[in-house]
């Protein structure tokens, strides 16, 4: 996969695959989905949140939430129903579910071909997550907080 740098004013802003590129991963993806999921309305379903996935998230969801929300607000899908095709294409190998290792309950989803692509993303996630703990664990016992600072 070929990464174009955007620039704004001689600086990069991020770095985007060409829509080009995207296409053709979705296409790649779309014919495994094809080959694994056996109903007419999963193979549906699968695609479209393939496409949410790639194209609104760039290939990287930080939360389930996240995607739930998006999919509540476009297509009108509950979060069972987002849940239950997010599982399905784990279950296939279309996209990579893996837990932070922080706080064990948020979920990350990358699809398969974009970990170059949302390396940074992940690592910023990871940051933010090991951040918003540690303030919630000082929150809670402050005197701790002032001998480990």
């Amino acid at each position: 996969m070929n990464i174009q740098k955007t620039k704004n004013n001689g600086s990069d802003i991020m770095n985007k695959c060409s829509k080009k590129e995207n296409i053709r991963e979705y296409k790649k993806l779309a014919k495994q989905i094809d080959r694994n999921l056996n109903d007419r309305i999963s193979r549906t379903e699968g695609k479209i949140l393939l496409h949410v996935l790639i194209n609104r998230f760039d290939g990287f969801a930080r939360q389930q939430n996240l995607v739930n929300v998006y999919m509540a607000y476009r297509y009108h899908w509950g979060n069972k129903r987002t849940a239950k095709v997010l599982r399905a294409l784990t279950g296939i190998g279309v996209i990579h579910r893996s837990r932070c290792e922080s706080d064990n309950w948020t979920l990350f989803f990358l699809v398969k071909g974009f970990f170059r692509k949302c390396k940074e993303q992940i690592y910023r996630a990871i940051r933010s997550i090991k951040r918003r703990l540690s303030s919630h664990h000082s929150a809670i016992f402050p005197d701790i907080a002032h001998h480990v600072a």
